[in-house]
This record gives structure tokens, C-alpha cells and sequence, in this order.
């Protein structure tokens, strides 16, 4: 996936682990894609809300707003293009993935 402008794809990383927050923007960001890393789902909604970026890749288990929710309250915005959404997660029984893929 590129943007017809040509300009690298924007990713927003959101996690509540700093060291997984690194990690996540550390091999985005060496593998060319432009990465912006908040900490909470309240700052990526201010954040998406302010740029829309390309990707959220986002944590399901944060406190305050997990990534179920980030997710939800993400869909119901008008936002001016289409947001591609990875859901990081331990998590893989059958029914977590029907959550996550609902969400």
C-alpha cells in the first residue's frame, strides 16, 4: 500500500508498554513507513482526529481505553480517508478473533 502522492504510508502505534511501543515504531520506521507512537487510546483518537494517518496499529489490552474501544470509537468518526486497522494481541481462541474483527 502506498499513497499516490508517493509520500512513505503514515502509522500511528499505540501501546501502553514503552518497550513494546519501540519495538513496534523501531521496525515500522526501518521499513520505510513514516510512524507517530502515542501511549493511551485518548491521545491516537486526538491524533487520528489531527492527521489520519494510513495504519493504527494499536494494543487490545491498555488501560483507560483498550483497543476494543479505540477501535469502535475510531469507525464511528467521518474521517477523510479509509483507516486500516492492526489489533495487537496475545490472545487466540476463536471467539477473541470474532471480538477483535467486530470491534
Amino acid at each position: 500500500m502506498k499513497p499516490l502522492s508517493g509520500d512513505p504510508i503514515r502509522v500511528l502505534a499505540v501501546d501502553d508498554d514503552p518497550a513494546a511501543l519501540r519495538l513496534v515504531s523501531r521496525v515500522l520506521s526501518s521499513a520505510g513507513y513514516k510512524v507517530t507512537a502515542v501511549d493511551n487510546g485518548n491521545a491516537a483518537i486526538e491524533e487520528i482526529r489531527a492527521t489520519c494517518p494510513d495504519i493504527l496499529v494499536c494494543d487490545w489490552e491498555m488501560p483507560e481505553m483498550d483497543g476494543l474501544e479505540l477501535c469502535r470509537v475510531i469507525r464511528q468518526e467521518k474521517l477523510p480517508q479509509y483507516l486500516y486497522i492492526l489489533l495487537l494481541t496475545a490472545r487466540s481462541l476463536t471467539k477473541d478473533m470474532i471480538i477483535g474483527l467486530e470491534s
